[in-house]
């Protein structure tokens, strides 16, 4: 509760850069939002909302990406959870997901994200390499989400 109301959180917003590669989808068509969106480009916004936390959500498959989200959310004070990404099709995602929520800021990591639209192939989620990597099995240790 915040002042004697529940806690408003925005389960879906983004961070970004397009000087730093992650925005090669912002065509033409997307001019007006081509720009740098930090958290004090938010602030305000959520204020005017009466939001009190975000869960701020992978751009583009990066896992150097899901790093800097993690070290944002843990200096931001309105940032509550990231959802990240990492390569489901990697041998060794287990590894790369207890390294993650290892870290002193991975207690934000709340779940993964692939742009599964993105993939050329159609049944890109019925691989075998990928059902592997979900984390949803049931060798993790903490639940993670997936879309």
């Amino acid at each position: 509760m915040t002042a004697g109301r529940p806690l408003i959180i925005d389960g879906h917003q983004h961070f970004w850069d397009p000087a730093d590669g992650s925005c090669g989808w912002m065509t033409e068509d997307y001019a007006s939002i081509r720009r740098v969106f930090s958290p004090d480009d938010l602030r305000p916004a959520l204020a005017a909302a009466g939001v009190d936390k975000t869960i701020l959500v992978q751009t583009w498959h990066s896992l150097n990406e899901t790093l800097v989200f993690l070290e944002t959310a843990s200096r931001t004070d309105f940032v509550a959870g990231v959802v990240g990404w990492v390569d489901l099709t990697d041998p060794d995602v287990d590894a790369t997901l207890s390294e993650l929520k290892a870290r002193s800021d991975g207690r934000y990591l709340v779940g993964i994200r692939h742009l599964v639209h993105n993939e050329a192939d159609p049944n890109w989620l019925l691989r075998a390499d990928v059902q592997r990597g979900w984390p949803r099995s049931p060798k993790r240790t903490s639940p993670m989400t997936c879309c």
